[in-house]
């Protein structure tokens, strides 16, 4: 499940269907939302098994943004956070959520080295 906020949609997009294409089941919001917006948010969190959160700012200041996040945090569910804004440091409840845990860059080298990252930082959390 992606947690983004909708200014980073084309490149969130493209991380899913990349993943789509090498086997992995993945969900987005724009994929299946239906009723409730809180609602749906929940059960996609809920079923699962792992959460990408898609770091900028603007994340940050979302209030859907925090709410998926610290729902996700509050279940336990593995989180992989992935890092979309250059320069950005996250702090707050954002900062508090990801502790120590270190994240893949997606603003410094190419695509396609940080996509393998990626998979490889889901293939060690889902395991």
């Amino acid at each position: 499940m992606f947690s983004y906020n909708h200014d980073s949609k084309d490149l969130v997009n493209q991380i899913c269907q990349d993943l789509r294409n090498s086997g992995y089941r993945t969900w987005m919001d724009t994929d299946d939302m239906h009723g409730s917006t809180l609602d749906c948010m929940a059960h996609a969190i809920e079923q699962a098994c792992l959460v990408i959160l898609c770091i900028t700012e603007k994340y940050k200041t979302s209030p859907n943004c925090q709410s998926e996040a610290e729902y996700a945090y509050r279940l336990k569910k593995p989180f992989v956070p992935i890092l979309l804004q250059s320069k950005y440091k996250p702090d707050g409840w954002l900062g508090i959520i990801l502790g120590t845990r270190l994240y893949i860059d997606f603003t410094k080298n190419d695509f396609d080295s940080n996509y393998k990252k990626l998979v490889k930082e889901i293939e060690a959390t889902i395991k």
